[in-house]
């Protein structure tokens, strides 16, 4: 048999390479529509060791990352890792496994999700992507404070008034620099800003409460704002419950005679000792009953003719109220 030339030699290894090549594309893409795994695949030739993912943290807050193994044909290739989201964070520990985690920092408050994909590439160039959902819910860094009830009563000081909550981080112990502000005017803030742990401070403008309603509740807002948190905030309800004087009967009155009046009203039930607690313009009660919140009964005798006004004095120095008795 003659020996083929050098040029016929050549081409016909070329020739054998290209089928060996050509087969081996076949073998892998009969593979990638043969295989099956547990995650989302583009082409199954790879598969990843869970199914999903799910994390829960806070804003500003890192998480414990979790570990993936992805399962790799026995063939030469590259194994890539890619995350959808910017909070999605993805990083190889070996040759097939990653630790997957997300990280809270610039991340507000709220429910999300990605997928975290994993590419293996064989050296022939034919790519498997096996991808996983990830659901991340974020809950706010700054911790809420409770409500605070202040409330404004016959003896209260301004110094009773007063109060404060702390602010701190949720979940750990990381420093954050707050800012707050009210929503009311008689509600001031005596430290508006601050480095987590610390106080918010704030009291109360006596005289700006001086206009609020009586017997009413009156509600202000102190809100938390942080830069990249979701901001939070508390509510100081400041009941004010000043006694006062709406009516006196019967009026009038004979001077010089002993008589019997009724002082309607509220708040009675703070006064421990309503003879000395109502203030009636120089007259003196020889008894005084609290009958209810709303009523008091006085005995008094008025030697002089004249209006006489009737008045409860509080420790704020708040004016309420009064009511004129006539003696005639």
């Amino acid at each position: 048999m003659a020996s083929l030339s050098f040029d016929t030699q050549l081409e016909y290894r070329n020739s054998i390479h290209f089928l060996m090549r050509a087969v081996s594309a076949l073998f892998l893409a009969l593979l990638l529509v043969s295989c099956g795994g547990g995650s989302s695949s583009s082409g199954t030739l790879i598969s990843a060791s869970v199914n999903s993912l799910s994390f829960s943290g806070y804003e500003g807050v890192n998480s414990v990352p979790q570990s993936v193994t992805v399962n790799l044909p026995n063939m030469p290739g590259t194994l890539s890792a890619s995350a959808s989201a910017g909070w999605l964070k993805l990083n190889k520990v070996d040759s097939a496994r990653y630790e997957v985690s997300v990280s809270g920092i610039g991340v507000m408050a709220g429910s999300y999700s990605a997928n975290a994909s994993f590419t293996y590439t064989t050296a022939e160039g034919v790519s498997s992507t096996a991808s996983i959902p990830v659901t991340y819910t974020v809950g706010t860094g700054l911790f809420k404070p409770q409500d605070v009830n202040v409330t404004m009563n016959l003896t209260g000081t301004s110094a009773a008034l007063a109060g404060g909550q702390t602010i701190y981080f949720t979940g750990n112990a990381q420093t954050v620099t707050w800012s707050a502000n009210s929503s009311q005017s008689w509600l001031t803030l005596t430290s508006t800003s601050g480095v987590t742990p610390s106080q918010v401070t704030f009291a109360i403008d006596i005289n700006k409460a001086a206009l609020l309603a009586n017997f009413e509740d009156h509600n202000a807002t102190v809100t938390i704002s942080a830069p990249g948190y979701t901001p939070v905030g508390f509510n100081v309800v400041l009941s004010k419950r000043l006694p006062e004087i709406t009516a006196i009967t019967p009026s009038p009155i004979t001077a010089g005679q002993a008589s019997g009046i009724q002082v309607s009203g509220k708040g009675f039930s703070q006064l421990g000792n309503p003879a000395a607690a109502i203030n009636m313009q120089g007259l003196t009660a020889t008894s005084a009953t609290v009958i209810n919140d709303q009523q008091v009964d006085m005995q008094l005798t008025a030697n002089n003719p004249g209006n006489y006004l009737f008045n409860i004095p509080n420790a704020l120095g708040i004016g309420t109220s009064t009511a004129q008795l006539k003696v005639q």
